[in-house]
């Protein structure tokens, strides 16, 4: 009799301890997707420029706050397209485009989501100046420092 017993507590003793290694595998397995899932965030994380932090730049830049250079929000090549289809291409025609509107009360506002996939961003704009009210959506595409190569508006009724 004493030996059945001893059998009995040696074999729940080994399922246990089945039990306990594929229990320890499986949160092993889920720690290291953790790990793996968070890594990854990170990365992609900083990898891309912030989309939302450009646009509040951009926006800044546009209605002549202070304290934002348009140096600092545009390439030196970057190119800009208006919803009414004008193009400036180059920092220095795109900074005669803003100067010319600061002159006319201009605001820009961003006034809902802002969508960014990798280098490209996406905001609906809301624009006014004197005597205009438009609404548009800017689409950006950023380079690898975070400024703007690529700026274009679409809409603007």
């Amino acid at each position: 009799m004493l030996g059945q017993g001893t059998q009995t507590f040696e074999l729940r003793y080994h399922r246990l301890e089945v039990f306990n290694r594929w229990l320890l595998a499986i949160a092993l397995i889920a720690l290291v997707g953790l790990g793996s899932l968070a890594i990854w965030t990170v990365i992609d994380r900083f990898a891309d420029p912030d989309g939302e932090v450009v646009l509040q730049d951009l926006t800044s830049v546009w209605n002549g706050t202070e304290g934002i250079a348009i140096d600092a929000v545009y390439a030196e090549d970057a190119v800009l397209i208006g919803a009414d289809g004008t193009k400036y291409t180059g920092l220095n025609a795109i900074t005669i485009a803003q100067r010319s509107v600061a002159g006319l009360d201009f605001r820009a506002e961003v006034i809902g989501p802002v969508v960014q996939s990798g280098d490209t961003v996406i905001a609906p704009i809301h624009l006014t100046w004197t005597g205009v009210d438009a609404y548009v959506t800017t689409i950006l595409q950023l380079d690898d420092d975070g400024k703007v190569v690529h700026h274009q508006d679409y809409g603007g009724g």
